[in-house]
């Protein structure tokens, strides 16, 4: 219930039953920690440059044919 102490259906949903649960992933915490850093500045900066290396490996291995 505490996942659902700040949604707008709550009430939809646990209205009927006492003992009504909704399932989360045991990964889900992780998962939400990884949202909140793809939302920083420093993730956007870092995925720039992680895509200009690897576009110089792909021309790597598919031109020059260095698997």
């Amino acid at each position: 219930m505490k996942d659902c102490s700040g949604c707008e259906f709550r009430q939809r949903c646990t209205s009927n039953t006492p003992a009504r649960k909704i399932m989360r992933s045991v990964h889900e915490g992780a998962r939400d920690m990884a949202r909140e850093i793809a939302q920083t500045d420093a993730y956007v900066t870092s995925r720039r440059q992680r895509k200009k290396f690897e576009m110089l490996f792909a021309h790597l291995k598919r031109i020059l044919k260095l698997d």
